[in-house]
């Protein structure tokens, strides 16, 4: 039972991995067709378990948006602020690429100013954001809600 539990957790983790990664290649390959940079917020080191590995999530776009300059260790530009007041400027980036950001703001409405921030420097905004299905995530306190994206863009904030 606790072994089909293990496997179970490690398909869900490294099913999570794939999606980050397919989402960074779909927004890299959206700017490049656009022309305009793509803007990566959420540095691929800034997990500890990437941090530990020193493997990155994903890409670096062409800028690299964090609190934190570690996670953004090896990016071509790296640029550090607060995801609300971001230093660009309007429709700047083909993409905006969000990893594990927004699910960890401190209010419901922080996320409602970053998204809006994120609309307003890049012309598409995507989204990698934890699962549900990851007990980790479940015991994570930093973890304050959940995020989700459609397929047309949309995106949702439902609080834990």
């Amino acid at each position: 039972m606790i072994r089909a539990i293990a496997i179970g957790m490690v398909s869900i983790y490294a099913f999570d991995k794939v999606d980050r990664q397919l989402r960074y290649n779909e927004a890299y390959n959206i700017s490049r067709d656009l022309g305009k940079p793509l803007l990566v917020i959420g540095g691929p080191h800034g997990s500890c378990f990437y941090k530990l590995i020193g493997f990155p999530a994903h890409g670096f776009g062409d800028v690299c948006y964090d609190i934190s300059m570690e996670a953004c260790k090896g990016a071509p530009r790296i640029v550090i602020g607060d995801i609300r007041t971001m230093p660009f400027t309007d429709n700047e980036f083909g993409v905006a690429y969000c990893s594990h950001v927004l699910e960890q703001l401190p209010t419901h409405e922080d996320c409602e100013v970053a998204i809006a921030e994120m609309q307003r420097v890049a012309d598409r905004v995507i989204i990698a954001s934890r699962t549900r299905l990851w007990i980790g995530n479940w015991m994570d306190s930093q973890l304050r809600r959940w995020i989700d994206q459609d397929e047309n863009g949309e995106i949702y904030i439902q609080e834990r």
